[in-house]
């Protein structure tokens, strides 16, 4: 008995891990993207890439979709 009392500590079990690697991931991602926000410039679309995390750039002829 007294050896499964360690899996019943918060943050023991892979879950914990899981869910910090997801805040870690989403807190890098979104300052990402706040601060290289602006670097495609005017006339371009940007579209957002998750892995690896960034904007993404193009050049599309006016009427054209």
């Amino acid at each position: 008995m007294a050896g499964s009392r360690k899996f019943d500590k918060r943050g023991s079990g892979p879950m914990f891990w899981l869910l910090l690697a997801t805040v870690v991931f989403a807190l890098y991602s979104a300052s990402v993207a706040a601060l290289t926000a602006e670097d495609c410039g005017e006339g371009t679309t940007q579209t957002w890439n998750i892995l690896p995390p960034g904007w993404e750039c193009s050049n599309r002829l006016p009427g054209y979709r």
